[in-house]
């Protein structure tokens, strides 16, 4: 495929597997207005929208179909509340639409990122442009965008995506879901990708998935070192400036309904906080930790960089924490691989 601006026109070739070649022009197709900044910095991954569908259905056939990330590194500002978002969906959609209808939906307050400030993902499949909620979707999905409000109030969009929806489950590690066409993860169309994303300030990146059962160390969106235990638990090992802050989930702390636990809660409103005997080799560290109420976890008090548990670690097989008395319950982590990635997270750190 290759892309032709000529001012704010766009000739846009695709080469089909029998070697004929087929012209999209301004004419017979419209190019989504969110394509257009995109394309001069280079940074396309299939947004053409709109025409003749059939042709559209055809070159598909033929394997020249994306499904990808638009990736927002020089994002518009747009002012608070999800109002003015919309207004601003409408202005730049305005000269593409000449009757344009938000549905509900169009744009929903989430949570994207744990700071606990209304975010906002905004969904094209719930816009109706000239009668019709094709007009920015494919068979790789919609355009969807997220939106981020900063601390002033201001929203700021990150990231722009071809996919089916996005699935904002774990807004305390700064990351979500995208549902996206099979091809995303080379797979048949009709296979769909999940791919999990991690949201750093004004940019979004791939996460990788954990291998389970051993550690390894990300750099995004925080360093940190995480473990996957397989059993529906991770724990993880974050910088906070040249110290360490531990981060778990029990299974204790949480409802069925993944709220925290009312009794837990209480624990440590009497106590002052939830403490815990570390043993990661033999010698056993008083941790307290604190319930961090937008994550629903437990987050440690400050823990040194270079101190005995984080050596402790990089020797030993297993970590446990145990709770006493009402709490009387084990938690224990393999630490396979934790040298190599705690040795990463001290040269962040310091």
């Amino acid at each position: 495929m290759t892309i032709e601006p000529n001012n704010k026109r766009i000739a846009i070739y695709f080469k089909s597997l029998y070697q004929r070649e087929y012209q999209i022009g301004p004419r017979a197709w419209r190019v989504a207005p969110c394509l257009l900044s995109r394309l001069r910095l280079g940074l396309v991954a299939c947004s053409v929208v709109g025409g003749n569908m059939n042709f559209f259905t055809r070159i598909v056939a033929h394997g020249a179909i994306c499904a990808g990330v638009l990736a927002v590194f020089a994002p518009p500002v747009i002012a608070a509340t999800a109002d003015p978002v919309v207004d601003s969906e409408r202005k730049e959609l305005s000269g593409f639409c000449d009757e344009m209808k938000f549905l509900d939906g169009f744009a929903r307050e989430v949570d994207a990122n744990g700071d606990g400030l209304a975010d906002i993902a905004v969904d094209y499949s719930q816009l109706s442009c000239n009668g019709t909620q094709m007009m920015f979707c494919g068979s790789g999905g919609c355009t969807q965008r997220i939106y981020v409000q900063r601390a002033g109030g201001d929203f700021i969009r990150v990231a722009e995506f071809l996919a089916y929806k996005f699935e904002f489950d774990r807004p305390q590690d700064a990351s979500f879901l995208a549902v996206m066409h099979g091809g995303a993860c080379n797979r048949a169309g009709a296979q769909t990708c999940v791919k999990r994303y991690a949201i750093a300030g004004n940019r979004v990146a791939e996460l990788v998935p954990l291998p389970v059962g051993r550690w390894v160390y990300r750099a995004a969106p925080e360093p940190a070192v995480l473990l996957d235990n397989g059993k529906g638990s991770t724990l993880r090992i974050a910088c906070d400036g040249a110290s360490l802050r531990l981060h778990y989930v029990p299974h204790w702390l949480r409802e069925a309904d993944g709220t925290v636990s009312r009794e837990v809660a209480d624990r440590q409103k009497d106590k002052g906080a939830i403490a815990a005997q570390v043993d990661a080799g033999g010698r056993e560290t008083e941790i307290r930790f604190r319930i961090d109420e937008t994550a629903r976890e437990l987050v440690s008090e400050l823990v040194p960089v270079d101190g005995d548990l984080v050596a402790d670690m990089k020797r030993g097989r297993a970590i446990v924490f145990h709770h006493g008395d009402s709490l009387e319950h084990e938690m224990s982590y393999t630490l396979k691989g934790s040298s190599k990635a705690l040795g990463q997270l001290q040269k962040a750190c310091r």
